[in-house]
């Protein structure tokens, strides 16, 4: 499994509207390239691959901005991941005919079980209040 830089910086992305999650109220472009370290340019397209997905809406104009659909309780670190990068884990299995294949055929699945249900099961609620945790104790990283 990789985490391309376009994910990583889409999850970013989710969770600084997740931080500053207040409903239907939107976070302007520059904050969250800003507060995240998010190249501009980069961040629209990955904002508009989001939106078109259905986890972020926008509003334009000078009060415009982005914000998140759904409460970051409701959207998990699995589903944004899928959506930019795609499977979690790709098994190209060539050959099922030997028992040697059969076995490794069944730890790739066991493994792609385990990294599902820990993306599936963490959500952009949990990582904020961690986020939140980190910085009220001085610690901050991402």
């Amino acid at each position: 499994m990789k985490i391309s830089a376009k994910c990583e910086y889409a999850c970013r992305a989710v969770l600084e509207l997740s931080l500053q999650f207040r409903g239907n109220v939107p976070i302007q472009l520059q904050t969250i390239a800003d507060n995240q370290n998010i190249p501009e340019k980069y961040l629209v397209q990955i904002l508009l691959q989001l939106k078109g997905a259905g986890f972020v809406a926008s509003i334009r104009g000078k009060e415009g901005g982005y914000y998140l659909t759904k409460p970051p309780n409701k959207i998990t670190l699995g589903e944004i991941i899928r959506e930019i990068d795609g499977p979690l884990l790709s098994i190209n299995s060539a050959d099922n005919s030997t028992e040697s294949a059969r076995i490794l055929k069944g730890i790739w699945q066991n493994l792609e079980s385990s990294i599902s249900r820990i993306v599936d099961n963490t959500n952009f609620e949990e990582i904020s209040n961690e986020v939140e945790r980190l910085k009220a104790a001085g610690i901050y990283y991402i």
